[in-house]
């Protein structure tokens, strides 16, 4: 029998939120010039950051932006919480709470604010498999993203729940070199809901950057939950200490007061977060005046100057790959494994990034040998039946791709493994037979 040898080789599989869409690219038109509003197009992709074994985790981003614009705008970055952060951060847990919920129960991601409707730019960012945010991957997707989608200097605003608010908090302790302050100078305001934290211990650095860069903060939280919670009043406090005025702070009444009601706060419905009968404990308005929803007094915090396009194109989107799986040829026992050949895969933009291969369908549970940055492998153990197994490919930039491969394993020919001749003799007469044994395991007596 020939002989098999493929090494296993350990590596992160990537999976895309969804098929990505190309956007078409009409640059000199005017982002608020237009008769109607905007098209937004909705699209989902995955940034790799790799820091050390902690931070060498996925974040699985969706974005929605108006589709022909290339112009500088606003960014709305949201994380949810640890109950979306799971191994595989599915499809749906990016627009389970937030502006993306909200667009898909009818919002047009539009932002009325006294000069105009704007359409900021809209960010869910959910890390994978982790218990906790990364500061070091927070703060590099989060740049990476402004700096990729052209966000307007002091027009990043950061919102997070739960887990999600200690991302937008403790990223204003986080620095690059000792001093740089680069945590602080990605948000100009900041909308944390049910949470607050600090790399620090503390939350002097939330009130260095309210008193510094002019930070804005609006801290919510359900009235049964705050008195556990002393965080955020604590975040709330530091950054009115050192600013009078730059931080919200109340308690509501959503999903009982409890630790939830975060679409209910992301509502563009709801403008009175003051005298509102949702509103209890109401400790500091900070810069918030009742008329405003939760995005309008975001974008309110920064620049809110409604520029037109300018000559800077947003890239084209990424090209997902084209997984290509060779047939396999029907064997016969007892020859028990196949390759699985998908070297002609390809991707037009950029390189096979990594390689996965399962099993869909068999009569027993066979053993796949692959390494994940070679689209080839094995299945060995294989018994007579027919088998269906699935390659899926990843590219440089998360895009994947699909192909299914049947395998038919037929049994092993019955052939004779032993005659074996018997006779007896009984009052006399002798007779003679042969026992005839077959490669099953039968036999026949002739």
């Amino acid at each position: 029998m020939k002989k098999l040898a493929i090494f296993l080789v350990a590596a992160v599989l990537l999976n895309a939120c969804g098929d990505q869409k190309q956007p078409e690219q009409k640059p000199g038109l005017k982002r608020f010039g237009l008769s109607a509003a905007p098209e937004m197009i909705t699209y989902d992709t995955i940034i790799k950051f790799a820091y050390n074994a902690w931070a060498n985790l996925p974040y699985r981003v969706r974005i929605t932006r108006p589709k022909y614009d290339t112009s500088l705008n606003e960014g709305i970055f949201m994380t949810p919480g640890k109950g979306e952060m799971d191994t595989t951060a599915k499809l749906n847990n990016c627009g389970k709470f937030g502006p993306h919920y909200w667009l898909a129960n009818g919002w047009k991601g539009d932002v009325l604010l006294g000069n105009g409707t704007h359409y900021p730019t809209l960010f869910t960012i959910i890390q994978h498999g982790s218990n906790d945010f990364s500061m070091p991957g927070y703060y590099y997707v989060v740049n990476y993203l402004i700096k990729t989608y052209h966000i307007k200097p002091n027009a990043a605003y950061g919102t997070g729940l739960s887990m999600g608010s200690w991302a937008v908090t403790s990223i204003m302790s986080y620095e690059l070199n000792k001093g740089d302050e680069a945590g602080m100078k990605l948000f100009k305001a900041t909308a944390p809901l049910s949470g607050a934290a600090s790399i620090t211990g503390d939350y002097k650095m939330i009130g260095h950057w309210a008193k510094k860069y002019g930070g804005k903060g609006f801290f919510a939280v359900g009235y049964l939950d705050g008195a556990n919670d002393m965080n955020p009043p604590l975040a709330a406090k530091a950054m009115n200490d050192s600013a009078a005025g730059s931080a919200y702070y109340a308690h509501y009444t959503f999903a009982s007061g409890g630790h939830g009601g975060w679409n209910d706060e992301y509502n563009p419905a709801n403008n009175q977060f003051w005298t509102g009968s949702y509103i209890v404990n109401k400790v500091s308005p900070g810069t918030y005046k009742d008329g405003s929803n939760l995005f309008q007094w975001l974008l309110r915090q920064g620049d809110t100057s409604l520029s037109t396009s300018s000559s800077i194109i947003i890239p084209p989107l990424n090209v997902p790959p084209v997984a290509v799986l060779a047939p396999v040829s029907p064997i016969t026992l007892p020859i028990n494994w196949v390759t699985l050949d998908g070297t002609g895969s390809y991707d037009k933009d950029g390189t096979v990034d990594s390689v996965a291969f399962s099993q869909v369908s068999g009569p027993n549970t066979a053993k796949l040998i692959y390494n994940t940055c070679k689209p080839e492998g094995a299945a060995v153990g294989l018994i007579a039946g027919t088998y269906v197994f699935k390659m899926q490919i990843w590219d440089n930039q998360g895009a994947s791709a699909i192909q299914l491969v049947t395998v038919i394993v037929n049994p092993a020919p019955v052939t004779t493994v032993a005659s074996i001749p018997l006779s007896y003799t009984v009052f006399g007469v002798t007779t003679s037979k042969t026992i005839v044994v077959k490669s099953d395991g039968s036999y026949i007596i002739q």
